[in-house]
């Protein structure tokens, strides 16, 4: 007999923000990531507004979730620190951390999360260049999740 393939599920919500120019970082300080580009937000979800830039689980969508950060620093000193963190409803729950070589530097975090309704996930990073750093925009620097199936 045939197999069939599950079908139905649509890994909604789902979402992709980007930075919409650099963003300066200062030395030593959790900085929260201003995704203010949103390149898609299937429910809505991701509030891209100062002080927030978070996504937050709808009402009825709550359920496990995959989630995937980026932050690329800009001209970073030899053997500094830089990290990317998830906060989820404001406390730090996953972080990736590297230290660098020189030059500019990228460095990622993922996580699969068991979220219920009105939970949020923002993205804070943070260096320890002695100076202030900026994350740079454009390709190497994002933030996406989805719904699992």
């Amino acid at each position: 007999g045939l197999i069939k393939a599950a079908s139905g599920g649509s890994n909604s919500p789902r979402f992709q923000v980007a930075l919409s120019g650099n963003q300066s970082t200062s030395t030593d300080t959790n900085t929260l990531i201003a995704f203010a580009t949103e390149v898609l937000d299937s429910d809505s979800a991701f509030t891209n507004t100062s002080s927030n830039y978070k996504f937050t689980v709808p009402s009825g969508k709550a359920g496990v979730y995959f989630f995937y950060a980026q932050l690329n620093f800009d001209d970073m000193s030899d053997n500094k620190s830089i990290n990317v963190s998830f906060y989820k409803n404001g406390s730090e729950i996953h972080s990736g951390k590297e230290r660098t070589p020189g030059n500019d530097q990228t460095v990622e975090v993922s996580a699969i999360l068991d979220l219920s309704a009105d939970d949020y996930i923002q993205v804070y990073g943070a260096q320890n260049n002695n100076s202030n750093v900026n994350i740079n925009a454009g390709i190497r620097t994002f933030f996406f999740g989805f719904k699992l199936i």
